[in-house]
């Protein structure tokens, strides 16, 4: 006999009138479109990302612009202004899913808004300074950070740093700084004040590049020497075609900036007439230098007695060559506001 009636044979017999019961199929697909979107509208946004590519109804649920609309209205996280009419749907999104990123990458302080406090311990003595003395935000993506030692570039959507400058011994100051050319392009220096040993100390001015993976240091543009008695930088200035590195206090009134053309990388010499190194006081509060279109501005602060406080307003024309000739006294006032 045949192996296969053998084993036919041993089964039991079926009853001729059973029949499977129906069970209609549960998906989550079957539910209604509303149900779909609530259920949706509870997910925290980085889970919404993977979600169109599990089934063509979640790609095309989560392509609706009244969705994403409402899920940035109701959003409690940092984001930028809106929902407005000009704003797209892949704005919106790819808005929300950045700052949903940024936020769980660099949570906000639980305790208070104060900087992070690092310690070292020398021996038996501590020192407390802040963790990031110098610091930078380009493009509202780009957080340029570090000390004296190192300086790291962090992506907000990544936390993981990578390295952006390493000075060659020390910098005592560190900037960077971002303008728009005549172009429209956004073009990014980099300032930095090292030393080497006790001495040799020199400013030096580096051209950033803006590549797919962030800010990169392309270039070094400048290096200049300064003497010993220089008080080192403080700021740095930048306009639509100059920069200027400002010095620390006391502000000396024939302490003058570094001058730099951020097109042609050409430095630029200015000079006070005698005249008025001899009738301003020797040293004066604040000096702010303001590059423009068409002056180079500065603003001194000075204190004398009995008068008080005097601030002094000098303008020196940018034209093609910044003049080396006195500058024009723009106005000087007096603590009553009048013109002297």
């Amino acid at each position: 006999m045949p192996f296969a009636q053998i084993y036919t044979r041993n089964l039991p017999m079926r009853h001729p009138t059973y029949r499977r019961p129906y069970t209609p199929r549960v998906h989550i697909s079957n539910l209604p479109v509303e149900i779909l979107f609530m259920i949706m509208g509870f997910l925290p946004t980085l889970d919404l990302v993977p979600l169109p590519q599990v089934c063509k109804l979640f790609k095309h649920l989560l392509s609706d612009d009244l969705f994403w609309r409402s899920q940035y209205r109701s959003a409690s996280i940092l984001r930028p202004a809106g929902p407005f009419r000009g704003q797209s749907t892949a704005f919106l999104r790819n808005a929300l899913v950045l700052s949903a990123r940024v936020a769980q990458n660099w949570p906000p302080y639980t305790l208070s808004p104060t900087p992070k406090i690092a310690t070292t311990r020398i021996g038996e003595n501590s020192r407390i300074f802040p963790a990031f003395p110098f610091s930078k935000l380009l493009a509202g993506r780009w957080l340029i950070a570090g000390d004296e030692q190192l300086i790291w570039c962090y992506d907000l959507p990544n936390p993981i740093p990578r390295i952006f400058y390493r000075p060659h011994l020390v910098a005592n100051f560190f900037q960077c700084v971002s303008t728009t050319n005549d172009k429209g392009e956004l073009v990014v220096f980099a300032v930095s004040e090292t030393q080497i040993g006790r001495s040799r100390r020199g400013i030096n001015i580096y051209k950033v590049a803006m590549e797919h993976n962030g800010p990169v240091i392309t270039s070094r543009i400048l290096r200049q020497d300064v003497p010993d008695n220089y008080s080192g930088a403080s700021d740095v200035t930048i306009g639509p075609r100059f920069l200027a590195v400002v010095p620390k206090g006391p502000y000396f009134i024939q302490t003058l900036p570094i001058i730099i053309d951020i097109t042609t990388f050409q430095r630029y010499d200015i000079s006070l007439p005698a005249s008025l190194l001899q009738s301003a006081p020797r040293a004066s509060h604040t000096s702010t230098f303001i590059p423009t279109t068409s002056y180079l501005l500065a603003l001194y602060t000075f204190w004398t007695q009995p008068n008080g406080f005097h601030s002094l307003i000098l303008a020196w024309p940018l034209q093609l060559q910044l003049s080396s000739g006195p500058p024009k006294l723009y106005r000087r006032l007096t603590p009553h506001g009048s013109k002297t």
